[in-house]
């Protein structure tokens, strides 16, 4: 059979992660990583007998945090834990092969791989910032910070086959 030079794939993922823990709540609440839609894209093409490529395009509902819903006197309550879904993560990873036969008929290839390689700031968790406006006032405001911290990651490796 001939190699046609090209492949794809796709994956979909539907489910629900909940959790049950007497003494922490008293009903079920979504876990931390409950991604309720997960896609994945991989495709491959190689071009020539010495060079190819890849990409993975990845995709899944937001991460859960637990966020407070109210502050009152300074005390702070929750409707449950994990109440908050943080903004969907998505990235692409591309990946070039280059392939050459040694003098002793091995196989070395050369990778460079771009991790993120449209460079989303994916956010990894939420935290609250709650502080008084002015010191004179006991008006507070609240905001929602994310903290995203992985951008694009090149790494380049070498592997020789024999």
């Amino acid at each position: 059979m001939e190699d046609k030079g090209y492949g794809i794939s796709a994956y979909y993922t539907l489910s629900w992660t909940e959790r049950l823990i007497k003494g922490i709540w008293h009903d079920w609440y979504p876990a931390r990583n409950d991604n309720r839609h997960k896609f994945t894209l991989h495709a491959t093409h190689r071009f020539s007998r010495r060079f190819d490529m890849y990409l993975a395009w990845n995709y899944h509902t937001g991460d859960r945090s637990t966020v407070p819903t109210q502050i009152i006197g300074g005390e702070v309550y929750y409707t449950s834990p994990y109440n908050y879904k943080m903004p969907d993560y998505h990235r692409l990873d591309l990946g070039f092969n280059f392939r050459k036969t040694t003098r002793r008929g091995n196989e070395s290839i050369w990778n460079l791989t771009l991790y993120n390689a449209y460079c989303r700031m994916n956010p990894m968790f939420t935290m609250l910032d709650h502080y008084k406006k002015s010191s004179s006032s006991d008006e507070y405001k609240t905001t929602f910070k994310t903290l995203a911290a992985i951008p694009v990651i090149p790494s380049f490796n070498y592997t020789l086959r024999f």
